[in-house]
């Protein structure tokens, strides 16, 4: 076959014709998985093989109901989150993400705002601090107390957990 202006083939060129919707998409991949289907070149919407990663400038047809969640992603930052993001869970399932308010804050501040800078360790205790008192019904407890109180009794305390509470109480003693 003779060789264009850009270096490909007459082939490569009807490649880039392929039209690919999620339908098709999803057949593919069903047929991959399922019957050990290997797709033609042109057929492979995955990028080196790697199911879920599309390749660059592939030509896809998108339905008016993908357009409409595309915008309800672009416009709300939280829905995309609580809808497309996944988290790897303690017992090491993975699953949708719940958004906790201060996170919610954070989304906020960033979508309005794109200079802003939030200079906080993943331990700096935006959630709570320890050292928090509750008042129950009986007496006051720390907000942590509280916390490994109630963790065990759902599941046992993994030794890293038991170590922390240690280190807490004794801190609170020392000061």
């Amino acid at each position: 076959m003779a060789l264009n202006k850009r270096n490909t083939t007459k082939k490569d060129d009807d490649d880039r014709k392929y039209v690919f919707s999620s339908k098709n998409v999803e057949e593919i991949t069903n047929r991959m998985n399922d019957d050990g289907y290997v797709p033609k070149r042109f057929e492979n919407p995955w990028l080196a093989g790697q199911v879920g990663v599309r390749k660059p400038d592939i030509t896809f047809d998108i339905t008016d109901e993908e357009i409409q969640e595309y915008i309800k992603c672009k416009i709300d930052v939280k829905y995309f989150a609580e809808k497309y993001c996944k988290i790897k869970r303690e017992d090491g399932t993975v699953g949708d993400i719940k958004l906790r308010p201060y996170q919610k804050d954070i989304l906020d501040l960033f979508a309005n705002n794109r200079f802003s800078i939030l200079a906080s360790s993943r331990q700096s205790g935006k959630c709570f601090s320890f050292y928090t008192k509750v008042n129950t019904p009986n007496n006051t407890i720390l907000v942590g107390e509280l916390y490994y109180n109630e963790l065990s009794k759902i599941r046992s305390l993994t030794f890293l957990e038991k170590i922390k509470l240690f280190l807490y109480k004794l801190l609170i003693k020392i000061s």
